[in-house]
């Protein structure tokens, strides 16, 4: 190993070792699944459509708009509990995986003061916060909802006030969860990543081996 790998590894350990606020390192995680320019495009399309779908087709009365969301909610519920649960899974595999040469291959690559390792172990917890935080949201907005009658409404808002605000927040709420779906793309690429990284590690170190063997 050169003296640039052995201080490269340095600064990854001392980056490691540096996350022991739980706030920061939260806030460090959720950056790593921040859209791309591409994925903005994507989002503000699916907003600007999902607020015109919801507009002239969802909201034009809010007299089943409490049991219309309730229905989407638990629908929603229905996938994130499993994704959450191949989260934890995920984020097992990577654990189990990333040791030995590997390890050591995914500190040895350090861009932006970040090593592969923590790269990876940011985006484990912050694809693991995310699903979270929706059943969080999600379990709030259920008590709420069933806590009001089916035809409850902001009082003081007219009919058509009433059904804009309705469809921005779901439009909001939609294009969200709608993101927080397509990040399961990101999550099968990096699992796929560190399976790459393990075995290209283990061929590494199989060939200088026999090299030595030689």
């Amino acid at each position: 190993m050169t003296r640039d790998d052995k201080d490269t590894i340095r600064q990854s350990i001392h980056g490691l070792l540096s996350d022991t606020d739980p706030d920061k390192l939260i806030l460090k995680s959720l950056r790593s699944i921040m859209p791309s320019k591409r994925r903005k495009l994507f989002i503000t399309a699916a907003l600007f459509l999902s607020v015109v779908i919801y507009l002239f087709y969802f909201s034009r009365a809010y007299t089943n708009a409490i049991e219309r969301t309730m229905n989407l909610i638990e629908t929603v519920n229905t996938i994130s509990l499993p994704v959450l649960g191949l989260a934890v899974t995920g984020y097992a595999i990577f654990q189990a995986l990333a040791n030995g040469d590997t390890l050591i291959t995914m500190l040895k690559v350090n861009e932006n003061e970040k090593s592969k390792f923590q790269e990876y172990n940011y985006f484990f917890l912050a694809f693991s916060i995310l699903y979270i935080f929706i059943i969080i949201i999600n379990f709030l907005t259920i008590v709420f909802l069933r806590n009001v009658s089916l035809d409850w409404h902001i009082s003081f808002f007219s009919l058509t006030v009433n059904n804009v605000i309705y469809s921005l927040v779901m439009s909001i709420y939609f294009t969200f969860i709608l993101n927080a779906f397509v990040e399961i793309k990101c999550f099968v690429y990096n699992l796929y990543q560190i399976f790459s990284t393990n075995a290209s590690a283990k061929g590494i170190t199989y060939l200088n081996s026999n090299e030595s063997e030689k």
